[in-house]
């Protein structure tokens, strides 16, 4: 506790009596995924109904690849990003925007709109706003592209 309100004020990272840096538990380029935690990941993506993307650019593997695991497996892809991503074309939410103004747009919607997916189920995350136009999904102001 102590180190993360030193690293919140600004002060460089915490040494360890080692020598090394304390850091948080994060990859840096160059350093292997854990081997466990890809796996789990892989298997995650190809049993979800819905993937979302926030704020990544996608271009990073093996994460990258995750989306696509999700598509081909019959999850509803969204993405929401600032610039573009390889997935935008085959995706089929894209909402371009700042995630922090955007998110919390998209979780209000959820949270009052449970409608029919393609499949003919309840989901509870959104569909294609002309499925159901009531939902207002995500907001007003936001544009999103269902492709």
């Amino acid at each position: 506790m102590r180190h993360l309100k030193r690293i919140a004020s600004g002060e460089p990272a915490p040494e360890c009596h080692c020598g090394g840096y304390l850091k948080p538990d994060t990859i840096s380029f160059g350093q292997a995924m854990p081997e466990v935690e890809v796996t789990k990941s892989t298997t995650l993506a190809r049993e979800c109904d819905l993937f979302l993307v926030v704020g990544s650019t996608l271009l990073v593997q093996p994460a990258a690849l995750l989306p696509d695991m999700a598509r081909r497996s019959g999850a509803f892809l969204a993405i929401v990003n600032l610039s573009d991503t390889p997935y935008d074309a085959v995706c089929d939410a894209l909402v371009q925007g700042k995630a922090g103004e955007v998110l919390p747009s998209i979780s209000q919607q959820v949270l009052k709109c449970r409608v029919e997916d393609w499949r003919g189920t309840v989901s509870p995350f959104p569909v294609p706003a002309s499925s159901n136009p009531a939902c207002g999904f995500p907001a007003p102001g936001f544009p999103v592209n269902f492709i």
